[in-house]
Parts: C-alpha cells; sequence; structure tokens
C-alpha cells in the first residue's frame, strides 16, 4: 500500500511526479500552485478520481484499429484546408480512395463502411493466427454470403493492397541471412553477400540447390514518411507531437529525460537539420502548421 501519509503533489514543480507529506504538498500548492494541465483536467485521477465510462465507451480491440483509421483520416481537420499546390496526383488518389473506403459495406448495410469490415476481420485473422490460404478461403465464403453489391475484398492480398494505401503497409527488403547487409541501393541486383558470400536465395535442405527468387531472409521495413503523415494528419495527435520541445523544465529540475543534458546535446548537434522547416512552421497558426508538415512530407 505505501506511506499513506504521502501523496502525489500536483504543484508546477513536482507534477505528480514525487510523493510527499501532506503538510508538504499543501505548503507546495499555496507558495507554487498546482500544475495548469492538472487543474484543468476535469478527472484527478492521480487522487482518487474515477473516470465514469459507459458501456458504449468501451471500444472492443477491432473497434480500436478501426478508431485509429477514423482519427488519422476521416475525422482529420486539415484535408479540407490543404493549399492548392499541395494537391499533387498523388493526394487526389489518396482522397478517392479515402471517398471508397467511406463506402457501405452493401447498399442497406448501416453498421460497417468498407473500411470498418476490412479492419475488424483482418484484426481477427492476425489475433487467431490464421493463414493466409485459410483467410482467403473465409472470406470468399463471407463475401458469397452477403448481398452481391457487397465491396467486400475477395482476398488477402486485395486486402492488405487496400490497407496499403493508408499508410499501415510494409515494404519487403532482402536481407543476408547472416545480417551482413540489405539488398538495397548498390547491392539491390547482388545475388550473394560481398562480405560473407553466403547466397541471397534460400537453399533447399535436402538437394542443396538455390531456390531462386525466394530470399533466405527478409526484412519488413514500416516507412517513417508514411506513418508521420498519418500521425500529422490528425490535429489532435499533432498538438501532442512536440510535447517534448514544450513541457522542458524552466528551473533547471530533470523531471523527464527530456529535461537531461544528453537530449539537449542531441538537439543541438542536429538542430541546424530543421532550423528552417521549424522557423517556417512557426510563424503559421497550430492548423497551417499540420498542413505544412503534410505538405512537406510530399517530398520526402
Amino acid at each position: 500500500m505505501g506511506n499513506l501519509a504521502e501523496i502525489l503533489c500536483p504543484c508546477v514543480d513536482c507534477r505528480n511526479v514525487c510523493h510527499q507529506l501532506l503538510d508538504t504538498v499543501v505548503d507546495h500548492l499555496v507558495m507554487r500552485g498546482m500544475d495548469l494541465k492538472y487543474r484543468r483536467n476535469p478527472c484527478w485521477f492521480n487522487h482518487g478520481d474515477r473516470r465514469e465510462r459507459t458501456s458504449a465507451d468501451v471500444l472492443t480491440s477491432e473497434e480500436e484499429a478501426y478508431d485509429l483509421i477514423r482519427t488519422a483520416y476521416f475525422e482529420s481537420e486539415v484535408g479540407d484546408e490543404l493549399p492548392s499546390e499541395a494537391y499533387t496526383t498523388e493526394e487526389a488518389e489518396f482522397r478517392e480512395k479515402l471517398e471508397d473506403a467511406e463506402t457501405a459495406l452493401y447498399s442497406t448495410c448501416h453498421k460497417y463502411n468498407k473500411v470498418s469490415a476490412i479492419t475488424v476481420l483482418y484484426n481477427i485473422k492476425v489475433k487467431s493466427g490464421m493463414s493466409e490460404n485459410f483467410f482467403d478461403q473465409l472470406l470468399t465464403t463471407i463475401k458469397d454470403m452477403l448481398p452481391e453489391d457487397n465491396v467486400l475484398p475477395k482476398s488477402t492480398a486485395e486486402m492488405k493492397k487496400f490497407l496499403k494505401v493508408f499508410g499501415f503497409g510494409y515494404d519487403v527488403i532482402h536481407a543476408c541471412k547472416n545480417d551482413c547487409i540489405l539488398y538495397r541501393k548498390q547491392y539491390a541486383q547482388m545475388e550473394s553477400c560481398p562480405r560473407c558470400t553466403a547466397s541471397r536465395w534460400e537453399m533447399d535442405k535436402h538437394s542443396g540447390e538455390e531456390k531462386k527468387g525466394i530470399p533466405a531472409k527478409v526484412l519488413r521495413y514500416f516507412p517513417i514518411k508514411d506513418r508521420l503523415k498519418r500521425m500529422f494528419r490528425s490535429k489532435r495527435k499533432a498538438e501532442d507531437l512536440p510535447w517534448h520541445s514544450n513541457n522542458g523544465s524552466e528551473d533547471g529540475v530533470m523531471r523527464h529525460p527530456v529535461d537531461s543534458i544528453t537530449w539537449s546535446r542531441v538537439n543541438n548537434k542536429y538542430k541546424h537539420n530543421l532550423d528552417e522547416d521549424i522557423s517556417t512552421s512557426t510563424n503559421i497558426t497550430s492548423g497551417s502548421k499540420v498542413i505544412f508538415i503534410v505538405y512537406l512530407l510530399s517530398y520526402c
């Protein structure tokens, strides 16, 4: 249970990180004041308050996955405000696919649209460990059961292709089986490792022959560009992303790694790479800042 005479101190210096005696907490609050963010919070969860949650507020894991997509794209406040020069062919195609994703699963279906159905089904596949072959059969069966005008994909490959549009896919990069290199850039066309001479391809266990086209090892890479775009398309999430630069200690007391000397050294060492972008983005409103970053990422 710990020491019941001590509680987390919500003053501007302690910020609910340090436990203090009750009398000390009172002194801190009188002399320093309460942390503004905690004071504005309707639920003081560190001091006994409990959030009231109705059954409607409790999302299943499948619903949470779909909610992430909605937050990142469909409920974004950035979309209609993008500058005209940012509407590239890629952006236009993306918006067309967004509209397609919100299509009802079939004409009289009010509970599921295309993207929510795909998200729920794919989540079940991953959690239950279904093979692609089994999942393909399941998709075919479900599609046959639904009305003819349904928009459910017919295969796992179609489903993956659909999700990749929203940045949930990954790139497959061949790798040396001894982890020497990745077969990309100057090594992309090689068929053996230049360091250890190991073959790029899998070897048959019985005959010892190379299986051309089947890599011995692969790296699945989730592109950072798509992740950043996904995060900055949500205004709410975009406002949380600069937390580390906006919540540093002002009195020299370390309460978070962001207040450390090492963190400052890293910032100072690499700051010149982003100086121009930061100075541009800080001269516009917070809503436009999100637009600027999405626009900037289109050139990455």
